[in-house]
């Protein structure tokens, strides 16, 4: 599968789904390139304001492996819910260690 042409979009629409099966399939689905959706998760961010899908938002930046959004997560540390925090926290330790974008299984 050629995961630049997954579509963006799509695909964060089925992340920020309420519905858990419906996340935890694109999550450890295929997904489109790091580089392509690092943009498109910081444009979705300042909309979302639950911090579930916040947290899922953040959590996909800190596995981008693109330093660029530290700024943005290190931001995060300072919101209003404890859970957006604790989110920003991860993702900046995931990006710190290096943790990878999870490839889809089979890939």
């Amino acid at each position: 599968m050629d995961l630049d042409r997954i579509d963006v979009v799509s695909w964060l629409d089925q992340i920020l789904d309420q519905d858990p099966a419906t996340y935890e399939d694109a999550y450890w689905g295929p997904r489109p390139a790091a580089a392509i959706a690092v943009p498109h998760l910081l444009a979705r961010l300042p909309a979302v304001d639950d911090g579930y899908s916040r947290g899922k938002l953040l959590e996909l930046l800190g596995e981008s492996g693109d330093s660029t959004v530290g700024p943005t997560l290190r931001a995060e540390l300072q919101h209003p819910l404890e859970e957006v925090r604790q989110w920003a926290q991860l993702a900046l330790d995931a990006l710190d260690r290096g943790i990878a974008w999870q490839p889809s299984e089979g890939a």
